[in-house]
């Protein structure tokens, strides 16, 4: 168990109705994210893969 404080984000959707039920549907990741320092995440998207952040991509919180 990590011992940090929790810091919560929301996601905004927007767009059509069914593209967001679409995405409510298929993401893998919650519309609530509850993140602390020391946290163990993982990339659900590629995000630059020279600088090697692609989906599956481990690392950890280390600021917030």
């Amino acid at each position: 168990m990590i011992k940090t404080p929790s810091f919560y984000f929301n996601s905004l959707d927007v767009g059509e109705k069914h593209h967001i039920e679409y995405f409510d549907k298929n993401c893998p990741v919650p519309s609530r994210l509850e993140l602390k320092v020391g946290a163990q995440v993982m990339l659900c998207k590629n995000v630059d893969l020279e600088l090697e952040l692609f989906i599956g991509a481990v690392g950890y919180v280390t600021n917030i």
